[in-house]
């Protein structure tokens, strides 16, 4: 970079410089997820619960993790989660991290910041850090325990993709897909992939063989 500020880790990484967004919470809670009537007459395979965002910070730009309730699968859509219907309901803490750079100051009255040549905030020691320290990766629609134990049930992010209408209120050959996750009690991971036929909402049914998709984990502090 011509100017400001860069800093590297001992593998040469970039873990901050002027132009990277650098994330911080700016809300946390626990989350209901108990509404079972939300569209498509209530007969719906999930439960829903929706995330308060506050409102300066429900752009596009905004991430969201959760603690997985152990024995339940469950799904994180943006601002969004679903509970398998057939397991009930279930309470789910949330947080909410937004870039740094339309977050206000600290204002702390010591410490680190550090602002880049357009006047954003690029840095600012008074915030908490979204930092991944893991990530793991689960394909297709076979269920699976995922290469890894979170004994400790650390705060994750799910993020999925594939080939049929892996979004929210999209569907493509009549079919859209879901990822669902589960904290068991041994401390290990399992992941599954559900599809629906259609409507923008999860069912309770494995996919068939002409179904892909992949979802990180990625695993936070």
């Amino acid at each position: 970079m011509a100017y400001g500020i860069e800093i590297k880790n001992s593998s040469d990484e970039t873990i901050l410089d002027g132009t990277s967004p650098v994330y911080t919470e700016v809300a946390s809670g626990t989350l209901a997820v108990d509404n079972p009537n939300w569209g498509f007459g209530g007969n719906q395979g999930a439960y829903r619960g929706i995330i308060n965002v506050p409102t300066a910070y429900s752009g596009d730009s905004t991430v969201f993790a959760y603690t997985l309730p152990v024995g339940r699968w469950v799904s994180l859509w943006k601002d969004t989660v679903y509970a398998l219907r057939s397991e009930g309901s279930t309470s789910v803490p949330y947080k909410v991290f937004a870039p740094l750079d339309i977050v206000s100051p600290s204002g702390d009255a010591y410490g680190l910041q550090i602002f880049n040549a357009s006047g954003a905030l690029v840095f600012d020691s008074g915030r908490t850090t979204f930092n991944v320290v893991s990530n793991h990766l689960f394909t297709n629609e076979i269920p699976q325990t995922i290469a890894y134990t979170n004994p400790g049930n650390k705060w994750v992010s799910v993020t999925t993709g594939g080939d049929k209408g892996l979004i929210q209120d999209g569907s493509a050959d009549g079919r859209v897909v879901t990822g669902y996750v589960r904290q068991n009690s041994d401390g290990t991971v399992s992941a599954k992939v559900l599809a629906y036929m259609s409507g923008p909402f999860p069912n309770n049914g494995d996919v068939g063989s002409g179904t892909t998709c992949n979802a990180v984990i990625m695993e936070i502090t």
